[in-house]
Order: structure tokens, then C-alpha cells, then sequence
């Protein structure tokens, strides 16, 4: 008997405190709420359900607090806006307490709408997110349940991230202007170009480029053209693009009589009224679509970070794709050279033979002899065997001898013999001048210099770094040094600041007389800036510096 009273009893309690209790609910007006940094926008929390009449209540709104702050309260229009009592307290970054209580205007069961307004501020400015919530409810609303919203951080605007490369060798193309709608940039020296901060919204961009074309164009892509045009060889779509010249949709030789017009200097520009064209590197060009290709990149809408947007460079008329973005062109032009014995003329005329052979078809070379004067002075220079056509001048100055040749015919791989003669100030002394070569040039390309000699007189016997020639310098000087032993050798180049500019040699060397050229650059192929600079020789055995000075 008794446990069945137990158990009416607690059934009756259950039932009790349901009546009582009842099923409130709290929530936020809107499940979701974005905003962008420096936004303030209200939350206004709901109360609905059927449990018993409130006359005090409290709970806890949780909120993400490193995206919000919380700024202010108000009840206007609201269930408590006539309740004795209503505040709200700040427990902790992210937690907010709500609390009141009235004598007179309980909220009555089956009542809906609004609690309060919290009108919050956000100081979060990279995308994030985080969810506000009500909870830990107490006095009349114990056992209350509350709903989940979730705030997200807005951003200001979105990055726009991309490259331009050459179509022909991916070189970067620099300082191209690149447009989207009013925001403008250029692309860098490593052909990048990147937007900030970007409203949602369409837009196209454009890249433009104005001249910069490099010598590119010449009648070599002429004839590509005409080779074209009569079958005898095929061009890319992008080689193409480069020979539209017309901006006709077609390449003929028409095109390649608007290059030769330009080469010469008949005309200044194209009729296609462009010097560069990009093209969207995602665009699957082909034979059929080169004509049509578009010029720029639509976004339709922005509302991400977006990367990726790249563009293959073009330069109209360069068919053959030769641009190089101003870079020195490489090449492969040698001279080397042999000194043999001298010859003892009279008693102070003597004859220091030097053989000189080169690897390419040349019409004209330039070469520099530093010599040593060792109690002579020099007198003339010949070349042997040069034909009536030629031209050839010496000239000697600061102990630097300019030898100069020029052929109205090519002149092979053959070799040339140069005779150059100095006096004695002492007919019985048995030294004679030392001599090497500093610098050769064939046609208009600078040489590397191949030393031939055999004689032990020549090779070197201790460490050393000899002065940059010419000193000061624009655009480009030699740098000499000896190696008494082989091994890892390092030579590079150093501004005021100490700051490491270019690494012109650094690996195992033999021993010997050796030399490097600067042109004035540093790692990336950029021109550095008129000043002093330092250059570096370190071995395992040695560590040898001089500076030198380069006027622009």
C-alpha cells in the first residue's frame, strides 16, 4: 500500500512541475548574422512557449567575443520594457548576464515576442565565425531551452592574385598595367599582381602593356611568316596571335610587309594598335579559336579570395617568341689565345708574337692587352697576312693596348696572328714585357677569354686579386685573379651595406690566371645602382677584397 502512494505521489510531483515549469523558449531573431569589421547590428532575443506566468527570470547569452563587442542594451518595445527592474551584466569577454524581475505585468503563459535588443560591434577583420547562444536560465525561466545563431565575420574585400609569363620561354613579364574596374596595379619583376581589400561585386580584369618590347620584333619573324604562308612550316596558336599584325583575324604575308615596314622604320606601330596582347592562361586556345581568344579575365561574382589568374604575354610581331624581358642575352663567343717566345729584333726592338682564334663568323673584334712594361715601352701592333680590305688600329694607353679589326667579309674560326712590338730602355737587359688579355669582344658580343699559354713563366705563383678594369665602370667591368693552388674558389659581389648582390663564380678551380665579367646586375638579372662595390675573392687559403665603382 504504501509504495503505490509512493509512486502517485511522484507522478503527481512529475506532472506538477511540468504545470509549473512549462516549456519556455529563448532564441535569437535570425538564425544566421554577417558583418564586416566596424559594423554594429542588434540581436534581439525572442521568448515563446506555454510554461508558467514570469514575473523575475535570468539567464546567460554566450556570444564570440574575440569578433564582437558588446556595446549597449535597450528594452523599448519589448515584453520587460515595463518591469520594475531589467539590467544586464558583462561576467567575461564572449558572456553577457540578463536579468530582471517586476511586481506588476508578469509575463503570462502562451505569451511570444520580444525579451531585449543587444546591440553588438564588430572588431574581427579576417573571415571567421563563432555562434551566439542564451543559456544557464534561472527563476522563472529554469528549464527554459534556447536556440543557436551563427555570426560571421564579413570580409572588407577579397584578394585578387595572379602571374603574366611570356607565352614562348615563361619569363616574367614586368611592370604590366592591370586594371579592375577603378583599382589599378602592375605587375612586379617576378610578373605577379595582387589586389587588397576587393568589394563583392563583377569584375573584368585587364592587363596593358605599351611598348617594352625588347628588339623582339625583326624581319626574322617576317620570314617565319612567309615560310607560313607557303607551307613550309606550322605556327602555334599563340605564334599566331604575335603575327596578326593586320588585327585582320588572318596571318598572310600582308602581315610580314607590316613587319618590315616596322623593322625599318617605315611605320611606328601596328594597325592592330597594340604592342602586347594577354592571354587568360586557363583559355583553351587552339588553331580554330586563336582569332576569337579574349584579351581579359571576367569574375562574375568576386566573393572569395581568389588566385590563379594568370596571362601568357605576347608581343605583337614577335613570332619567333624571342623577348626577353631586357635580359642579357647569353652567348657563346670565345677567344683564346696563345703568347709565344718573344723575338729579339735589334738591340732593343723586340717582337712578342700573340696568336688569338676565335669559334664564330666574325666581321670586326675589339681586343684589350694589359701588359707589364718591365724597362720597355710599346711601339706598334700588325696582324699577319690581314688583306688589303681590312682595317686594323692600335692604340696603347695606361698600359692597356686596344687592338682594333674590322673585314667587309666574314672571318671563320681561323686564326690570326698579331705581332706586337716594344722598345728596350736598356739593350742588355733580358726582361722582356708581360703580357695577357683583358678583354675581347666579336662583333657586338662580349667574349669569354681562353688562356693558351704553356710557358711556366706565366702560371701563377701566389693568391691574387687584381683591380677591376675599367675602374670606374658603366656598364660592365673585368674582374682578374691568380690561384696559387686548386680548390673551392667564391667570387661575388657586395654593396656598401654588405648586402650579397651577385655570385659570379663558386665551385673547384685550378690553378692559374683566371677572370670574370660583371655587367652590372645583381642575382635576378635587374641593374643595380651607380655606387661603390665590393668585390670578394675566398678560398680555403685566403680572403681577398676590393671595392670598385660603377657611374650609371
Amino acid at each position: 500500500m504504501c509504495k503505490k502512494v509512493f509512486i502517485l505521489f511522484a507522478i503527481f510531483s512529475f506532472l506538477l512541475f511540468s504545470v509549473v515549469m512549462g516549456n519556455w523558449q529563448v532564441a535569437p531573431s535570425s538564425a544566421e548574422y554577417e558583418y564586416s569589421a566596424g559594423d554594429s547590428f542588434t540581436v534581439a532575443l525572442t521568448l515563446n512557449g506555454d510554461g508558467n506566468d514570469i514575473d523575475a527570470l535570468g539567464f546567460d547569452l554566450t556570444y564570440p567575443g574575440s569578433l564582437l563587442n558588446f556595446r549597449r542594451a535597450y528594452f523599448e518595445g519589448t515584453l520587460l520594457d515595463s518591469w520594475m527592474f531589467k539590467q544586464t551584466q558583462l561576467l567575461s569577454e564572449g558572456v553577457l548576464r540578463i536579468a530582471g524581475f517586476t511586481i506588476s505585468g508578469a509575463i503570462n503563459s502562451g505569451t511570444a515576442g520580444k525579451l531585449i535588443n543587444l546591440v553588438f560591434e564588430v572588431k574581427a577583420t579576417a573571415s571567421d565565425e563563432g555562434y551566439i547562444f542564451p543559456n544557464s536560465f534561472t527563476d522563472d525561466l529554469a528549464g527554459a531551452t534556447g536556440d543557436t545563431a551563427i555570426f560571421r565575420v564579413k570580409p572588407l574585400g577579397y584578394s585578387v592574385i595572379g602571374y603574366i609569363w611570356y607565352f614562348s620561354n615563361h619569363l616574367p613579364v614586368p611592370n604590366v598595367s592591370i586594371s579592375l574596374a577603378n583599382y589599378l596595379n602592375t605587375t612586379s619583376t617576378s610578373g605577379e599582381f595582387s589586389f587588397d581589400l576587393i568589394p563583392e561585386g563583377d569584375y573584368v580584369i585587364k592587363p596593358e602593356k605599351i611598348n617594352d618590347i625588347g628588339g623582339s620584333v625583326s624581319p626574322f619573324d617576317a620570314s617565319y611568316i612567309l615560310r607560313y604562308a607557303v607551307g613550309l612550316t606550322q605556327l602555334s596558336p599563340s605564334q599566331l596571335i604575335a603575327g596578326d599584325v593586320s588585327g585582320n583575324g588572318s596571318v598572310s604575308p600582308f602581315d610580314a610587309s607590316y613587319i618590315l615596314q616596322y623593322s625599318v622604320g617605315l611605320i611606328e606601330s601596328f594597325p592592330v594598335s597594340r604592342d602586347w596582347f594577354f592571354l587568360p592562361s586557363e583559355f583553351p586556345l587552339d588553331d580554330a579559336n586563336w582569332n576569337s581568344a579574349p584579351d581579359s579575365i571576367s569574375l562574375s561574382p568576386l566573393d572569395s579570395d581568389t588566385s590563379g589568374l594568370d596571362f601568357k604575354g605576347i608581343v605583337m610581331g614577335d613570332v619567333t617568341g624571342n623577348w626577353n624581358g631586357g635580359l642579357k642575352k647569353q652567348t657563346a663567343a670565345f677567344v683564346s689565345y696563345r703568347i709565344e717566345a718573344p723575338h729579339q729584333l735589334s738591340q732593343t726592338k723586340i717582337e712578342i708574337p700573340l696568336k688569338l682564334n676565335f669559334n664564330q663568323a666574325t666581321l670586326a673584334w675589339l681586343v684589350k692587352v694589359r701588359y707589364q712594361a718591365v724597362g720597355s715601352k710599346f711601339l706598334s701592333a700588325e696582324v699577319l697576312g690581314k688583306s688589303e680590305n681590312c682595317i686594323f688600329v692600335s692604340h696603347e694607353k695606361n698600359g692597356i693596348i686596344n687592338l682594333a679589326f674590322a673585314s667587309p667579309e666574314p672571318l671563320g674560326n681561323q686564326q690570326i696572328m698579331v705581332s706586337l712590338y716594344f722598345e728596350k730602355e736598356n739593350s742588355l737587359s733580358d726582361k722582356f714585357p708581360k703580357i695577357e688579355i683583358c678583354k675581347a669582344r666579336l662583333n657586338e658580343t662580349l667574349a669569354q677569354i681562353i688562356n693558351l699559354r704553356e710557358n711556366d713563366e706565366f702560371q701563377a705563383s701566389s693568391f691574387q686579386l687584381l683591380q677591376n678594369y675599367p675602374n670606374p665602370f658603366n656598364p660592365e667591368t673585368l674582374i682578374e685573379f691568380s690561384l696559387k693552388k686548386q680548390g673551392y674558389t667564391t667570387l661575388q659581389i657586395y654593396n656598401t651595406a654588405g648586402q650579397l648582390i651577385k655570385t659570379l663564380i663558386s665551385g673547384p678551380m685550378d690553378a692559374g690566371n683566371h677572370q670574370s665579367l660583371w655587367d652590372g646586375r645583381d642575382e635576378i638579372g635587374n641593374l643595380v645602382a651607380s655606387g661603390i662595390y665590393f668585390y670578394k675573392l675566398k678560398s680555403a687559403e685566403f680572403h681577398l677584397v676590393k671595392k670598385m665603382l660603377l657611374v650609371r
